[in-house]
Protein backbone atom coordinates (compact mmCIF):
# COMPACT_ATOMS: atom_id res chain seq x y z
CA UNK A 1 0.00 0.00 0.00
CA UNK A 2 1.79 3.38 -1.11
CA UNK A 3 1.37 6.10 1.73
CA UNK A 4 0.52 9.10 0.64
CA UNK A 5 -0.49 11.68 3.14
CA UNK A 6 -2.53 14.67 1.94
CA UNK A 7 -1.17 18.41 3.69
CA UNK A 8 -4.37 19.20 4.79
CA UNK A 9 -4.27 15.99 7.15
CA UNK A 10 -1.05 16.22 8.50
CA UNK A 11 -1.79 19.83 8.87
CA UNK A 12 -4.86 19.73 11.01
CA UNK A 13 -3.41 16.92 12.86
CA UNK A 14 0.07 18.84 14.15
CA UNK A 15 -2.06 22.28 14.47
CA UNK A 16 -5.13 20.83 17.01
CA UNK A 17 -5.21 22.43 20.26
CA UNK A 18 -2.75 20.86 22.99
CA UNK A 19 -4.16 18.91 25.47
CA UNK A 20 -3.90 19.80 29.21
CA UNK A 21 -2.75 16.77 30.98
CA UNK A 22 -1.02 14.15 28.74
CA UNK A 23 1.10 12.91 31.62
CA UNK A 24 0.36 8.84 31.85
CA UNK A 25 1.20 5.20 32.54
CA UNK A 26 0.53 1.69 31.52
CA UNK A 27 0.39 -0.59 34.21
CA UNK A 28 -0.91 -3.56 32.41
CA UNK A 29 -1.95 -6.06 34.10
CA UNK A 30 0.11 -4.99 37.53
CA UNK A 31 -2.86 -2.52 38.07
CA UNK A 32 -3.97 -5.13 41.38
CA UNK A 33 -0.90 -4.61 43.30
CA UNK A 34 -0.77 -3.03 46.66
CA UNK A 35 0.25 0.26 46.72
CA UNK A 36 0.55 0.35 42.46
CA UNK A 37 -2.68 2.06 41.36
CA UNK A 38 -2.45 4.94 44.42
CA UNK A 39 1.08 5.57 42.58
CA UNK A 40 0.33 6.02 39.72
CA UNK A 41 -2.81 8.54 40.56
CA UNK A 42 -0.07 10.51 42.15
CA UNK A 43 2.24 10.52 39.23
CA UNK A 44 -0.20 11.30 36.52
CA UNK A 45 -1.59 13.90 38.90
CA UNK A 46 -5.18 14.91 37.81
CA UNK A 47 -6.66 14.28 34.62
CA UNK A 48 -3.77 12.41 33.87
CA UNK A 49 -4.14 9.08 32.01
CA UNK A 50 -3.51 5.40 33.62
CA UNK A 51 -3.59 2.28 31.12
CA UNK A 52 -5.02 -0.89 32.33
CA UNK A 53 -5.61 -4.37 30.91
CA UNK A 54 -8.05 -6.81 32.52
CA UNK A 55 -10.87 -9.03 31.59
CA UNK A 56 -12.40 -9.28 35.16
CA UNK A 57 -13.98 -6.45 34.93
CA UNK A 58 -15.79 -6.31 38.47
CA UNK A 59 -12.32 -6.80 40.83
CA UNK A 60 -11.47 -3.30 39.00
CA UNK A 61 -13.71 -1.43 40.97
CA UNK A 62 -12.00 -0.87 44.52
CA UNK A 63 -8.66 -0.27 42.17
CA UNK A 64 -9.81 2.42 40.59
CA UNK A 65 -10.79 4.26 43.50
CA UNK A 66 -7.50 4.39 45.19
CA UNK A 67 -6.79 6.98 42.00
CA UNK A 68 -9.81 8.55 41.91
CA UNK A 69 -8.69 11.80 39.74
CA UNK A 70 -7.20 10.31 36.66
CA UNK A 71 -8.63 9.26 33.40
CA UNK A 72 -9.09 5.41 32.76
CA UNK A 73 -8.11 3.55 29.42
CA UNK A 74 -9.08 -0.16 29.73
CA UNK A 75 -7.36 -2.52 27.30
CA UNK A 76 -9.68 -5.74 26.99
CA UNK A 77 -8.02 -8.67 27.39
CA UNK A 78 -8.81 -12.52 25.99
CA UNK A 79 -5.32 -13.66 26.89
CA UNK A 80 -4.15 -13.88 23.11
CA UNK A 81 -7.94 -15.53 22.19
CA UNK A 82 -9.94 -14.24 19.22
CA UNK A 83 -12.66 -12.33 20.50
CA UNK A 84 -16.52 -13.66 19.94
CA UNK A 85 -19.40 -11.82 18.90
CA UNK A 86 -21.22 -14.01 21.30
CA UNK A 87 -18.80 -12.39 24.40
CA UNK A 88 -20.22 -8.74 23.28
CA UNK A 89 -23.15 -9.06 26.06
CA UNK A 90 -20.93 -9.99 28.73
CA UNK A 91 -18.45 -7.04 28.24
CA UNK A 92 -20.77 -4.59 27.69
CA UNK A 93 -22.54 -5.51 31.03
CA UNK A 94 -19.67 -5.70 33.15
CA UNK A 95 -18.59 -2.24 31.45
CA UNK A 96 -21.87 -0.97 32.68
CA UNK A 97 -21.98 -2.32 36.19
CA UNK A 98 -18.31 -1.13 36.64
CA UNK A 99 -18.06 1.52 39.04
CA UNK A 100 -15.77 4.17 37.62
CA UNK A 101 -16.35 7.24 40.37
CA UNK A 102 -18.13 8.91 37.67
CA UNK A 103 -15.51 9.06 35.07
CA UNK A 104 -15.79 7.99 31.52
CA UNK A 105 -13.51 4.64 30.59
CA UNK A 106 -11.80 4.63 27.53
CA UNK A 107 -11.93 1.15 26.15
CA UNK A 108 -9.42 -0.54 23.60
CA UNK A 109 -11.37 -3.60 21.87
CA UNK A 110 -8.06 -5.08 21.08
CA UNK A 111 -4.49 -4.75 21.37
CA UNK A 112 -2.07 -5.25 18.66
CA UNK A 113 -4.56 -7.19 16.32
CA UNK A 114 -1.97 -6.52 13.30
CA UNK A 115 0.73 -8.63 16.14
CA UNK A 116 -1.31 -11.74 14.95
CA UNK A 117 1.24 -14.48 15.75
CA UNK A 118 0.60 -13.50 19.75
CA UNK A 119 -2.98 -11.57 19.89
CA UNK A 120 -4.76 -13.14 16.90
CA UNK A 121 -4.21 -17.48 17.23
CA UNK A 122 -1.84 -17.10 14.53
CA UNK A 123 -4.37 -15.77 12.29
CA UNK A 124 -3.20 -13.85 9.36
CA UNK A 125 -6.37 -12.46 8.71
CA UNK A 126 -7.38 -10.86 11.76
CA UNK A 127 -8.65 -7.56 10.08
CA UNK A 128 -12.11 -9.96 9.20
CA UNK A 129 -12.17 -10.74 13.11
CA UNK A 130 -11.68 -7.77 14.70
CA UNK A 131 -13.89 -5.60 12.08
CA UNK A 132 -16.54 -8.11 13.03
CA UNK A 133 -15.92 -8.21 16.70
CA UNK A 134 -15.55 -4.18 16.75
CA UNK A 135 -18.73 -3.93 15.24
CA UNK A 136 -20.66 -6.16 17.48
CA UNK A 137 -19.17 -4.45 20.86
CA UNK A 138 -20.09 -1.16 19.39
CA UNK A 139 -23.15 -1.75 18.68
CA UNK A 140 -24.14 -3.56 21.80
CA UNK A 141 -22.62 -0.43 23.87
CA UNK A 142 -25.14 1.91 21.85
CA UNK A 143 -27.95 -0.45 22.38
CA UNK A 144 -27.14 -0.59 26.23
CA UNK A 145 -27.14 3.72 26.21
CA UNK A 146 -23.04 3.42 27.47
CA UNK A 147 -21.60 4.79 24.37
CA UNK A 148 -20.31 8.42 23.94
CA UNK A 149 -21.77 8.84 27.94
CA UNK A 150 -19.58 6.32 30.54
CA UNK A 151 -17.59 4.38 27.60
CA UNK A 152 -15.47 5.96 24.86
CA UNK A 153 -14.90 3.38 22.26
CA UNK A 154 -11.30 3.50 20.84
CA UNK A 155 -9.71 1.84 17.58
CA UNK A 156 -8.03 -0.91 17.89
CA UNK A 157 -4.33 -0.17 19.00
CA UNK A 158 -2.21 -1.29 15.97
CA UNK A 159 1.54 -1.63 16.47
CA UNK A 160 3.56 0.53 13.78
CA UNK A 161 6.55 -1.87 13.56
CA UNK A 162 7.31 -2.76 10.12
CA UNK A 163 5.85 -6.32 8.64
CA UNK A 164 7.69 -9.17 10.09
CA UNK A 165 6.07 -12.91 7.82
CA UNK A 166 4.50 -15.02 10.15
CA UNK A 167 4.78 -12.72 12.83
CA UNK A 168 3.21 -9.22 12.31
CA UNK A 169 1.27 -7.54 9.64
CA UNK A 170 2.36 -4.33 8.70
CA UNK A 171 -0.33 -1.60 9.65
CA UNK A 172 -0.53 -0.05 6.48
CA UNK A 173 -1.28 -3.48 5.34
CA UNK A 174 -3.91 -4.41 7.70
CA UNK A 175 -5.52 -0.71 7.37
CA UNK A 176 -6.24 -1.23 3.85
CA UNK A 177 -8.04 -4.47 4.46
CA UNK A 178 -10.41 -2.59 6.43
CA UNK A 179 -13.36 -0.25 5.34
CA UNK A 180 -12.62 3.30 4.12
CA UNK A 181 -14.58 4.74 6.63
CA UNK A 182 -14.01 2.03 9.54
CA UNK A 183 -11.31 4.27 11.34
CA UNK A 184 -13.60 7.32 11.72
CA UNK A 185 -16.13 5.35 13.54
CA UNK A 186 -14.38 5.33 17.23
CA UNK A 187 -14.71 7.90 19.59
CA UNK A 188 -10.27 7.73 19.04
CA UNK A 189 -7.64 6.56 17.74
CA UNK A 190 -5.65 3.91 19.97
CA UNK A 191 -1.75 3.50 19.19
CA UNK A 192 1.20 1.30 20.21
CA UNK A 193 4.30 3.81 18.90
CA UNK A 194 7.87 2.01 18.88
CA UNK A 195 10.86 4.12 17.61
CA UNK A 196 14.09 3.35 16.41
CA UNK A 197 15.64 6.16 17.09
CA UNK A 198 14.04 9.41 18.63
CA UNK A 199 10.14 9.64 18.36
CA UNK A 200 9.20 12.32 15.88
CA UNK A 201 5.72 13.66 14.68
CA UNK A 202 5.49 11.11 11.95
CA UNK A 203 5.76 8.01 14.00
CA UNK A 204 1.99 9.37 14.77
CA UNK A 205 0.67 11.70 11.73
CA UNK A 206 1.45 8.70 9.04
CA UNK A 207 -0.29 5.85 10.71
CA UNK A 208 -3.28 8.20 11.30
CA UNK A 209 -3.30 9.39 8.02
CA UNK A 210 -3.15 6.17 6.47
CA UNK A 211 -6.47 5.29 8.54
CA UNK A 212 -7.63 8.61 6.95
CA UNK A 213 -8.44 9.69 10.69
CA UNK A 214 -7.75 13.23 11.03
CA UNK A 215 -9.63 15.33 13.64
CA UNK A 216 -10.24 12.15 16.05
CA UNK A 217 -7.96 12.22 19.35
CA UNK A 218 -5.39 10.05 19.47
CA UNK A 219 -3.97 8.42 22.58
CA UNK A 220 -0.55 6.34 22.29
CA UNK A 221 -0.73 3.55 25.27
CA UNK A 222 1.89 2.11 25.03
CA UNK A 223 5.25 3.52 23.63
CA UNK A 224 9.60 3.10 24.20
CA UNK A 225 12.67 3.18 22.05
CA UNK A 226 13.52 0.10 20.18
CA UNK A 227 16.97 -1.69 20.81
CA UNK A 228 18.83 -2.57 17.72
CA UNK A 229 19.50 -6.39 18.25
CA UNK A 230 14.90 -6.33 18.87
CA UNK A 231 13.35 -5.67 21.99
CA UNK A 232 12.71 -2.38 23.96
CA UNK A 233 14.61 -0.38 26.10
CA UNK A 234 13.26 -0.07 29.55
CA UNK A 235 16.45 1.44 31.50
CA UNK A 236 15.37 4.86 33.34
CA UNK A 237 17.46 6.74 31.80
CA UNK A 238 16.71 5.86 28.33
CA UNK A 239 13.07 5.92 29.08
CA UNK A 240 13.26 8.99 30.28
CA UNK A 241 14.91 10.79 27.71
CA UNK A 242 12.10 9.27 25.38
CA UNK A 243 9.32 10.60 27.17
CA UNK A 244 11.16 13.76 26.93
CA UNK A 245 11.26 13.82 24.01
CA UNK A 246 7.89 12.37 22.69
CA UNK A 247 6.16 15.21 24.76
CA UNK A 248 7.46 17.48 22.46
CA UNK A 249 7.47 15.37 19.25
CA UNK A 250 3.39 14.94 20.27
CA UNK A 251 2.08 18.18 21.84
CA UNK A 252 -1.28 16.76 19.91
CA UNK A 253 -1.78 13.55 21.42
CA UNK A 254 -4.25 13.43 24.18
CA UNK A 255 -1.89 10.76 26.41
CA UNK A 256 0.79 8.96 26.24
CA UNK A 257 0.76 5.92 28.38
CA UNK A 258 4.50 3.88 28.25
CA UNK A 259 4.39 0.59 30.52
CA UNK A 260 5.76 0.93 33.54
CA UNK A 261 7.83 -2.43 33.90
CA UNK A 262 9.30 -4.35 30.92
CA UNK A 263 6.09 -6.62 30.05
CA UNK A 264 8.61 -9.21 28.13
CA UNK A 265 9.74 -10.15 31.97
CA UNK A 266 13.08 -8.37 31.50
CA UNK A 267 15.16 -6.70 34.62
CA UNK A 268 14.47 -3.10 33.51
CA UNK A 269 11.72 -0.93 34.93
CA UNK A 270 11.18 2.41 36.55
CA UNK A 271 8.70 0.97 39.46
CA UNK A 272 6.37 3.07 40.43
CA UNK A 273 7.49 2.37 43.93
CA UNK A 274 10.76 2.80 43.81
CA UNK A 275 12.37 5.23 46.35
CA UNK A 276 12.15 8.64 45.66
CA UNK A 277 10.82 7.89 41.78
CA UNK A 278 13.28 7.51 39.22
CA UNK A 279 14.22 9.04 36.14
CA UNK A 280 11.32 8.34 33.99
CA UNK A 281 8.85 8.77 36.99
CA UNK A 282 10.35 12.22 37.14
CA UNK A 283 10.18 12.44 33.34
CA UNK A 284 6.27 11.95 33.83
CA UNK A 285 5.50 13.89 37.13
CA UNK A 286 7.14 16.98 35.40
CA UNK A 287 5.33 16.94 32.55
CA UNK A 288 1.74 16.96 34.79
CA UNK A 289 -0.23 20.06 33.85
CA UNK A 290 -3.27 18.92 36.15
CA UNK A 291 -7.20 19.13 35.15
CA UNK A 292 -10.21 17.29 35.89
CA UNK A 293 -11.18 13.79 34.70
CA UNK A 294 -13.80 13.33 31.77
CA UNK A 295 -16.82 13.20 33.93
CA UNK A 296 -19.67 10.10 32.29
CA UNK A 297 -23.31 10.96 31.91
CA UNK A 298 -25.38 8.81 33.67
CA UNK A 299 -28.44 9.45 32.16
CA UNK A 300 -28.44 8.27 28.84
CA UNK A 301 -27.90 4.45 30.36
CA UNK A 302 -30.74 2.41 28.68
CA UNK A 303 -30.72 -1.13 30.62
CA UNK A 304 -30.33 -1.85 34.41
CA UNK A 305 -27.42 -3.19 34.60
CA UNK A 306 -28.18 -4.76 38.21
CA UNK A 307 -30.97 -6.83 36.57
CA UNK A 308 -29.28 -8.08 33.11
CA UNK A 309 -27.93 -10.97 34.61
CA UNK A 310 -29.58 -13.85 33.54
CA UNK A 311 -31.79 -11.71 31.15
CA UNK A 312 -30.52 -10.08 28.42
CA UNK A 313 -27.59 -12.25 27.19
CA UNK A 314 -27.40 -15.04 25.47
CA UNK A 315 -28.06 -18.77 26.82
CA UNK A 316 -28.68 -16.97 29.86
CA UNK A 317 -24.97 -15.92 31.10
CA UNK A 318 -23.56 -12.89 31.14
CA UNK A 319 -20.14 -14.29 32.05
CA UNK A 320 -17.40 -13.74 29.93
CA UNK A 321 -15.34 -17.33 28.49
CA UNK A 322 -13.43 -18.37 31.19
CA UNK A 323 -10.56 -18.43 28.22
CA UNK A 324 -10.12 -15.06 28.66
CA UNK A 325 -9.07 -14.35 32.09
CA UNK A 326 -6.60 -17.34 32.38
CA UNK A 327 -3.58 -16.05 34.32
CA UNK A 328 -5.11 -12.95 35.68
Amino acid sequence: MSLVLALPLVTALLASPVHANQAGVNLGGTWNAAGVMEAAGEMVGGGGWITVLSCELDKLTEHLRKAPNANIILRLYNGGSIFKQSDAPAFVNMLGKLDTGGRVIYVIPWNEPNYYSVECEGKSDCYSYVLQWTNALGSQLRAAGLRGTKVKLLSPALNQVGEKPGVLQSYQDFISNMPANYWQGFDGIALNVYSNGDPNSRDVSEIVGAMNAGGKEIFVVETGKMRPEGGIYYDNSTVADYLRKAYQAWPNVRAITPFSYDPDGGPHNFYLLASGCQDACQAIKSHISPTGYDPADTSAYKIPFETWQGSNCPEGSCQVSSQYCAGM
